[in-house]
Formats: structure tokens, C-alpha cells, sequence
């Protein structure tokens, strides 16, 4: 008489275990929350008018609720469940970002006709887009990214009108940070480069170079609002 010998099933937390994390995973995010906060409170004070101090509020909340989220996600260790749920707050911020970064571009700097039309398309588009992601969080991470960056160049539509109201400098700046918000989500989408995996992988990468678009584009708000 021979025993059948069965090996114990995995339980629910070996089972979806994430494997472990860079070291500065979530880290530059945690310090950029506060250091755009920081940076907003005197371009907040010195605004033009109130109209434009408004609108450069909504601009700071919306990158901060960005870098604030996926710090949150990011650094703590959470359950899959509360996993899963951060990770769809940390998508959805996105879309705020990008949204509070048209704000003032649109509302205060365009103006008119123009800047109503392209603040209008883009907060439809980033609720529109939170809608999605809160229904539907997983798919290759390159379909993820698409929205992201359609968003994030739908300037291009009002490009002459942003060239009056901005000036070439501005604009410039305005698509330097564009580009390196493409790039970031290109590294995220590939998972590459993959520097340093133990302490600065790929997904730091990424997070690097949205914080040097955060920067980028904070110039070209705060000059618009001043």
C-alpha cells in the first residue's frame, strides 16, 4: 500500500507576496510632496490677482495629490487588498496632475474662448480616465501609460494660441516637461533602464523623471500666474 504525498497549497499571503522593493522605492516622491507644497506657498502669495492665485491652488493640489499618493502606495508595505485600492488612488492622481497643471495655463494665462475649450477637454479627460482606472486597474503597462500621455499632449491642439499667451521660452519649457513625462512613462512601460534593482530600479527611474517635470512645469505655471 503506497501513501499519496501532497504538498500543502500556498496560502493567500505567500501567494500574492510582491517581491521585495528597491530600497528608494516611493522615497523621492514622499520628499517631493512637500518640497512642491513649499515651493507653491510664495507663488501663491504674490499671484497676480485672486483668480490667479485660485487657479495656481488648484494646480499645487493636483501635482502634490500626485507625488503624495504614490509615496503612499509606494513606500509602506500594505495587504493586497489595500494594495490594490492605492493603487488605483495612486492612477487616479495622475490625471489630476495633469489636469491641475492645464489649470492655470488655460484658465488664467490663455483665457478666452481657447483656454475655456482646452480647460474643459482636459478635466472631462481626467475624469473620464479616473473613471476607467477605478473600473479597471490591470492591463500591460504600456495600454496604462496611453491615456497618460494623450492627456498630457492635448496642448498641441491649442499650440498657436499658447504661443501668444506663453511665448516661445515658455512653451519650450512646457514641452521639455512633456517630454520627460513621456520618457518616464516609456521607462515605465519597459521596466527599463533597470540601474541599480536592490536600491534605485527602473520604477525610481521613472519616478525621477516625473519630479524633474514637476519642476519643469512649476516654472512655466508659476511665470504664468506672477
Amino acid at each position: 500500500m503506497t501513501r499519496s504525498i501532497t504538498t500543502p497549497a500556498p496560502t493567500p499571503a505567500t501567494a500574492v507576496a510582491p517581491p521585495p522593493k528597491p530600497l528608494l522605492r516611493g522615497w523621492l516622491h514622499l520628499v517631493g510632496a512637500p518640497a512642491v507644497v513649499a515651493a507653491g506657498v510664495p507663488v501663491l502669495l504674490l499671484a497676480s490677482d485672486r483668480s490667479a492665485g485660485l487657479l495656481f491652488a488648484v494646480y499645487i493640489a493636483g501635482v502634490t495629490a500626485m507625488l503624495g499618493a504614490s509615496a503612499l502606495y509606494h513606500v509602506p508595505m500594505w495587504s493586497p487588498e489595500a494594495r490594490r485600492r492605492l493603487k488605483r488612488l495612486d492612477h487616479s492622481c495622475i490625471f489630476l496632475a495633469i489636469a491641475g497643471t492645464y489649470t492655470p495655463i488655460a484658465g488664467h494665462a490663455l483665457g478666452g474662448t481657447a483656454g475655456a475649450a482646452l480647460l474643459a477637454a482636459v478635466w472631462v479627460g481626467a475624469v473620464a480616465g479616473i473613471a476607467v482606472r477605478n473600473w479597471k486597474v490591470d492591463g500591460p503597462r504600456w495600454l496604462r501609460s496611453l491615456p497618460y500621455i494623450a492627456l498630457g499632449w492635448v496642448a498641441i491642439l491649442a499650440l498657436p494660441a499658447l504661443w501668444t499667451a506663453l511665448g516661445p521660452f515658455d512653451v519650450a519649457l512646457l514641452a521639455a516637461g512633456g517630454a520627460l513625462y513621456t520618457v518616464g512613462a516609456l521607462v515605465y512601460a519597459r521596466g527599463r533602464p533597470d540601474p541599480w534593482p536592490r536600491v534605485f530600479g527602473a520604477h525610481e527611474t521613472f519616478h525621477l523623471l516625473v519630479l524633474a517635470a514637476v519642476a519643469t512645469h512649476f516654472v512655466v505655471v508659476a511665470r504664468a500666474v506672477l
